[in-house]
């Protein structure tokens, strides 16, 4: 909102309007002071001052709509003229509801866990199993107040984001590590291990725009993992269709899934359609039965090599697909009648899947395994 240096209100946008639930006639004329609540208005008089002499102010507050109490996080900026004297100022605000109300959850249970301390302190002296009672009570407490942390999800949406921008720096990294590269063969090396991370880090990004930390809507992150790689490959007469419902998949199963995808294809890309040969890459998963998904990767090109045993292959790709088949608890089949068509079968009952493990790992100890 703008306001003139007496503090009336010349200009509001909108989407403020909207965020603060009030009216262009409510606010319209009126002293930006007298908008926010009686209480705050002495802070929001000093932060004028500040502005007023040409610094920037910032304070916390509240509006009531009905019964509702919303919290804002209001930075107010002077204007200047030619002159460099103050002749309005403009004021953004932001809504913080959410964060206050994970710090009081939270100073709720701090209290809560000094009250229940305190009170049992005096009671050190007791017999052995009064004490016993005692520590059994702390934990219950704790295990309360562990529940009742809702700020844990700004916190692991807050992780997510910064594993999603560490990942990035290293894909940037090797990018520009790649452009001073001219062997064709290591330049692709390069290329597939920032695809890698890529399918990782997409991954921690569609989970930190979600509401929901444990799942990922695996179409969306499929559209988006496939339309990178053909970015990356550059086949404008290979065209790519992610062909399934829309799905929500638990986390650590769809940071596997999504590598496997990556690998498969990204091999399409390199093998299935050789001297510019056109064709399409369709890929999805979706339910086999009551108690299995099927994820699928297929393609219309030249189709894999009869001579060639996808199980027991030197190729790194490869070795990551079957590795990750088997950390899902997944079967692996491989048809090339048409073309190639990989497809995956695994338990869609989360509680028989193993948590999720860095894929690199197991490949290095397959390959320390005595080969038969």
């Amino acid at each position: 909102m703008l306001f003139d240096r007496q503090g009336r209100c010349l200009r509001a946008n909108k989407p403020g309007l909207d965020m603060l639930r009030v009216s262009s006639n409510e606010v319209m004329g009126k002293k930006f002071r007298d908008i926010w609540p009686e209480d705050v208005r002495p802070t929001v008089d000093k932060v004028i001052g500040k502005v007023l002499h040409g610094e920037q102010g910032t304070f916390d507050t509240y509006r009531m709509s009905g019964t509702e109490k919303s919290w804002w996080a209001v930075t107010v900026a002077p204007i200047f003229d030619d002159d460099g004297a103050v002749t309005r100022f403009i004021s953004i605000s932001a809504d913080i509801t959410h964060r206050k109300l994970a710090e009081e959850v939270l100073k709720n249970s701090h209290d809560e866990l000094e009250r229940k301390v305190a009170e049992r302190t005096s009671e050190l002296t007791v017999v052995n199993r009064q004490l016993k009672q005692e520590i059994a009570e702390r934990k219950n407490a704790e295990k309360k107040i562990e529940r009742s942390l809702r700020e844990k999800e700004v916190l692991l949406q807050e992780i997510h984001h910064r594993v999603k921008n560490n990942m990035n720096v290293i894909t940037s990294l090797l990018m520009l590590q790649t452009e001073g590269i001219s062997d064709p063969s290591v330049r692709d090396i390069f290329t597939d291990c920032q695809n890698r991370i890529k399918s990782m880090a997409l991954v921690h990004e569609k989970l930190y725009g979600s509401h929901d930390l444990a799942h990922i809507d695996f179409k969306e992150y499929l559209e988006n993992l496939v339309g990178g790689i053909a970015d990356a490959y550059n086949r404008r007469n290979v065209r790519l269709s992610v062909d399934m419902e829309p799905l929500h998949l638990d986390v650590n199963i769809g940071i596997p899934c999504g590598l496997m995808v990556n690998e498969l294809v990204t091999n399409s890309f390199k093998y299935a359609f050789p001297e510019e040969r056109s064709g399409t890459i369709r890929v999805g998963v979706n339910k086999n039965s009551e108690k299995d998904y099927l994820l699928f990767v297929e393609d219309d090109g030249t189709g894999f090599p009869s001579d060639i045993d996808f199980r027991n292959h030197s190729s790194l790709g490869l070795k990551l697909v079957n590795v990750l088949t088997k950390q899902v608890r997944g079967t692996i089949e491989l048809s090339s009648e048409r073309g190639t068509v990989f497809k995956i079968n695994f338990p869609n009952d989360l509680k028989q899947t193993t948590r999720y493990i860095n894929p690199a790992y197991a490949v290095q100890a397959q390959l320390k395994r005595p080969q038969v």
